[in-house]
């Protein structure tokens, strides 16, 4: 609550309309980079897309082993993407899914973004990718030793 002040100070000096229209044309410059830079997609046209959101595919699949339960989706896997994240890279992702056999992630874009966090989710992002790629390619032997 200590924040509301200067939010409200901040929407004053630049203007409500002002401040809409950077923060949906940050959400559909910064899904079209994070689907380009992992060659994938977003889910909706622009169209389409929430005012300060943008939903991007994910490079990697997993198998969903969760459930939906009401309105809540239970997946253990988005739930360890979101922790590795927020653990390894200090990237909160609050929305991560399974839809149609894919992962995919919702951004969402506000005053306080900047282009260098989602460069920064889209790095991670690609560690991750690289990492799971490296770790199935690596041979072991017999006694699972590599």
């Amino acid at each position: 609550f200590a924040c509301v002040g200067t939010a409200l100070r901040m929407y004053h000096v630049m203007g409500v309309e002002r401040t809409m229209e950077r923060n949906r044309q940050m959400a559909e410059e910064m899904g079209a980079y994070l689907a380009a830079l992992w060659g994938t997609q977003t889910l909706a046209p622009k169209c389409m897309q929430g005012s300060f959101m943008s939903t991007i595919q994910l490079p990697m699949n997993a198998e969903c082993s969760g459930f939906v339960f009401g309105t809540r989706h239970q997946c253990q896997e988005c739930d360890h993407l979101r922790d590795v994240l927020l653990r390894q890279f200090q990237i909160e992702a609050s929305m991560i899914f399974h839809y149609k056999g894919r992962l995919w992630i919702r951004i969402s874009c506000q005053v306080y973004n900047v282009k260098e966090d989602y460069e920064a989710l889209g790095a991670a992002i690609l560690a991750l990718t690289k990492d799971s790629k490296r770790a199935k390619e690596t041979p072991t032997d017999d006694n699972g030793a590599e």
